[in-house]
């Protein structure tokens, strides 16, 4: 009697909990359809969810970098909606009108979302990249002098000293190196490695006044960032997103979740927030102290300005600190992937390889001194145009996300046809929408770029017969919106990236060494490996197939055989 009476307890313990959790299945789902066909946005086009859970992001995160937006934007035009977690309706947009609204009219109306902004104060501190509303405007204050023209052209010694070592290192190698013939002199090189190493070491220099090694070498802090940046970020499966996702929007989630890839990135931060200390440490000794009154880098420059400053623009110790990691991340990294996009894309078309040695060798031949100065690299017509052409076919980021902290009407100069059939001239926004910005798709948008965009042509920025021209002569049809050549690589508005410049100055230079000395070649023969573009908050190349680690292999050789 007492077994059965146990069985019919346990019997029934077990009926109520099935239909709790029944209950709360179709709760969820309920919740899930009533969300995904409410939203105001589920009248535009775009492409229907691949399922209820995950919406389109599976695909957003398996496919090639910003490929999927790229595909909607052309088949569905310069306004489209798809879904994200749970029902989420996620709206993205490369109209101008719109764009010029989001990043420069109401920019304060649309800051970076939450989860973003929390990420970046853990990885980078409270620097100017995670710095919102009055903290990002005095920071900004304070840093644009060293981007001055002339705080620039102090920095191209340096360019060109880290350029022409970058250089004597790979010769070397290729004088060294046993595999290939003496008269066909060759090796493979994964130049995004080197291209971290000097462009960290152009940062640690210019930026802090502080030799971090990197080409002899001492690449911890380049280990650190690639643990920081790199680890995980090409391995996407369902459970590996929703957990992700789960402890970027509930952070006491980190405290019980530990992962590799967590153990990584908090052992990655020790090493930059120790480094980064001990930089300010200095700098600051130097400047109390009086020796610095010959140094020009950033820190130093922020530091003393800093001192002199009464008012309420003063920076706090820790805001001043977290520069020193803010500009190691976006300094070196951006910077590196990008080089490393340039060499391959010299692989892939040789003739433009071809084409940027021979302007960089006219110019040499018109030079005195024997050696290219940096203000000649600078203003090389077809170098300029190669380095735009990479940075809008392949930016540095692909994408922007932001989120509305009010409701608002967004303008489109564009009419929208919705999938009703009616035509609106504006967006309706909620608070709390988020809205990502596909950056690679504007870049290669064929309304603002011409019917070729999606291909691959420095000689774009030649031309000049265009409808409107760029400030190198670049055909954009409509408006163009983005801070730099009518790109939106570097961003626009308040938010937008204050080193670009001296990022591009950077490329310019390594490039136009490299060039004189070296040819590149894809690996293999006949092609290979595929590149992809792979993100996690900068797109890194990585060859197809393997799940993990950026990398760039291409055979270089002796340019003169």
């Amino acid at each position: 009697m007492t077994l059965i009476f146990q069985l019919c307890l346990t019997s029934s313990f077990a009926i109520r909990a099935f239909a709790v959790l029944a209950g709360g299945i179709v709760l969820a789902l309920c919740w899930v359809f009533l969300r995904s066909t409410s939203s105001p946005l589920a009248a535009f086009p775009g492409p229907d969810p691949q399922d209820w859970i995950f919406g389109n992001l599976l695909e957003v995160f398996e496919s090639e970098h910003g490929a999927p937006h790229e595909r909607w934007a052309e088949k569905y035009g310069h306004v489209f909606v798809y879904q994200c977690l749970f029902g989420e309706k996620r709206l993205s947009t490369i109209d101008a009108k719109a764009l010029n609204h989001i990043l420069l009219e109401k920019a304060e109306l649309y800051p970076r979302t939450p989860s973003d902004l929390r990420e970046l104060d853990h990885s980078l501190g409270h620097g100017i990249a995670s710095a919102q509303g009055e903290p990002h405007r005095r920071q900004k204050k304070m840093l644009l002098p060293f981007f001055s023209p002339t705080q620039l052209k102090e920095a191209s010694p340096m360019f060109e000293e880290k350029s022409q070592q970058l250089c004597s290192i790979l010769r070397q190698m290729l004088e060294d190196n046993d595999s290939s013939s003496k008269n066909d002199k060759n090796m493979i090189v994964d130049m995004y490695a080197w291209f971290n190493r000097v462009t960290l070491d152009i940062i640690g220099q210019a930026g802090f006044g502080h030799s971090f090694n990197s080409l002899l070498g001492e690449d911890h802090v380049t280990r650190a960032l690639n643990r920081l940046f790199c680890s995980g970020a090409f391995q996407y499966t369902g459970i590996t997103f929703l957990i992700r996702t789960a402890v970027r929007e509930f952070t006491f989630l980190q405290k019980f979740i530990r992962t590799q890839r967590t153990k990584a990135m908090k052992e990655a931060l020790r090493i930059l927030t120790e480094q980064g200390w001990k930089i300010y440490e200095a700098r600051h000794s130097e400047v109390t102290s009086g020796l610095e009154k010959d140094k020009k880098d950033l820190i130093t420059l922020l530091i003393r300005e800093n001192s002199k400053t009464t008012s309420g623009d003063k920076l706090r110790e820790d805001e001043i600190m977290s520069q020193i990691s803010t500009f190691i991340a976006a300094g070196s990294e951006t910077t590196a992937t990008s080089l490393s996009w340039a060499t391959w894309l010299m692989t892939r078309y040789p003739e433009v390889q071809v084409k940027l040695r021979n302007e960089l060798l006219n110019a040499l031949e018109k030079c005195p001194t024997g050696s290219l100065e940096p203000e000649m690299i600078y203003s090389l017509p077809y170098l300029d145009a190669f380095c735009r052409e990479v940075l809008r076919f392949i930016p540095p980021a692909t994408s922007m996300l932001r989120q509305a902290i009010s409701s608002d009407q967004i303008p489109l100069s564009t009419p929208v046809t919705l999938r009703n059939g009616d035509i609106v001239n504006s967006i309706p926004i909620q608070k709390g929408q988020t809205i990502l910005i596909p950056i690679s798709a504007y870049n290669r948008s064929k309304s603002v770029f011409g019917p070729t965009a999606d291909q691959f042509d420095p000689e774009r920025w030649m031309s000049k017969n265009s409808e409107r021209e760029g400030d190198s002569g670049v055909s954009i049809s409509g408006q163009a919106v983005g801070l730099w050549a009518g790109l939106l690589s570097f961003g626009t508005g308040p938010k937008s990236c204050i080193g670009y410049k001296f990022s591009v100055m950077e490329m310019k230079v390594i490039l136009a060494h490299l060039l004189l000395e070296f040819k590149f070649e894809e690996r293999d023969p006949g092609g290979g490996p595929l590149i992809e573009r792979r993100a996690n908050s900068v797109v890194r190349p990585r060859i197809a197939g393997k799940k993990n680690g950026a990398e760039m292999p291409l055979r270089i050789s002796f340019w003169k055989q």
